[in-house]
């Protein structure tokens, strides 16, 4: 309900917008910015709702996500005129729809019951747990991914104006919107082969829509665009799922929110990244899509680090589910 307030008071200070008020648009940003994941990250809890399909949850939650690039291209479409005012009516049928929405649907409390009745029975208190059981490292580890995507998605949107022709550029807004289709193909997948090989499959479209960038053609262009929309599908989906299946419950927001935060804090590096390549000439972004390109190489080792360490303590695909842990013969 917080978020979705920010919303209402961000589209109203936009569509009350004059041709000086350059400050009320710059609040504005900032209040859709505070109410981005505060309004967003809540839903995210009804996966305790539905144990043992979280994965396919999670990514339908995402899927809904990636349809709403669509709500720049039609608010383009229908202020052709350049009548900012006409956001008026979005600020009634987005946010404050959204608004009541929550207040009628979303429970006022956690789901404390199932945690208070399941956490007991899934989690052995940490104290009582063998050092080798404990999953200290793969927290570090998933913090490390969001802020290798956080790095990727933000550098590649960013700078889609100067590493791509005008025909992949107009494909780019397009496109993305239909990245909801390969997120819940995605999703399901995860729940047979593993998320650690779909995140494999992520990173490697990653790797491509910015091996194909390097080529100025508009073909090259057309498949780096598909390529990313694939890695947008998923790019943040995919560490939810992670998190949901290899930490207890109870840890699950928390554990968002901090990956969220580091994540957001470290890709605004972007955009200094971003300006200093404007004076390199035309090859200048060369300096930054190659070491982009090195990173999601280095993200593959980071996978294989997460996959040996959820090999090691088999118990913690249980945990959430509740099976009971088997000696292995």
């Amino acid at each position: 309900m917080i978020g979705q307030c920010f919303h209402i008071v961000a589209w109203s200070l936009i569509s009350s917008l004059t041709a000086e008020s350059h400050a009320t648009v710059y609040l504005g940003f900032i209040c859709i910015g505070l109410g981005a994941d505060t309004a967003f990250l809540p839903t995210l809890l009804v996966t305790r709702l539905f144990p043992g399909a979280a994965a396919t949850v999670l990514t339908l939650i995402g899927s809904a996500s990636s349809a709403s690039f669509a709500i720049p291209l039609i608010l383009h479409s229908y202020l052709t005129d350049g009548g900012i005012s006409g956001c008026w009516w979005y600020v009634g049928f987005g946010p404050c729809l959204f608004l009541v929405i929550v207040f009628f649907v979303m429970p006022l409390k956690a789901y404390k019951a199932y945690d208070e009745a399941n956490f007991d029975q899934q989690v052995v208190p940490s104290d009582q747990k063998p050092a080798s059981e404990r999953p200290p490292m793969t927290t570090g580890q998933t913090r490390e991914l969001s802020l290798d995507m956080g790095w990727i998605t933000s550098f590649y949107q960013e700078a889609h104006d100067r590493i791509l022709v005008q025909k992949a550029q107009d494909f780019l807004g397009s496109a993305l919107p239909f990245s909801f289709i390969p997120c819940i193909i995605l999703g399901k997948l995860s729940e047979s082969i593993g998320i650690i090989s779909v995140m494999g499959i992520v990173n490697t479209a990653g790797l491509l829509a910015y091996a194909f960038s390097l080529k100025q053609a508009a073909a090259a262009g057309m498949i780096s665009v598909l390529c990313f929309m694939v890695y947008m599908s998923l790019f943040v989906s995919q560490v939810f799922v992670y998190i949901e299946e290899n930490f207890p419950a109870v840890f699950f927001g928390r554990l968002i929110g901090i990956v969220q935060l580091v994540g957001g804090l470290l890709s605004l590096l972007c955009s200094p990244l971003f300006h200093l390549t404007v004076g390199l000439g035309p090859k200048g972004m060369y300096v930054v899509q190659l070491p982009m390109i090195g990173l999601l190489i280095l993200v593959y080792f980071l996978l294989v680090r997460m996959w040996w360490i959820k090999r090691s303590l088999p118990d913690l695909q249980k945990r959430d589910c509740g099976v009971p842990e088997q000696l292995e013969p």
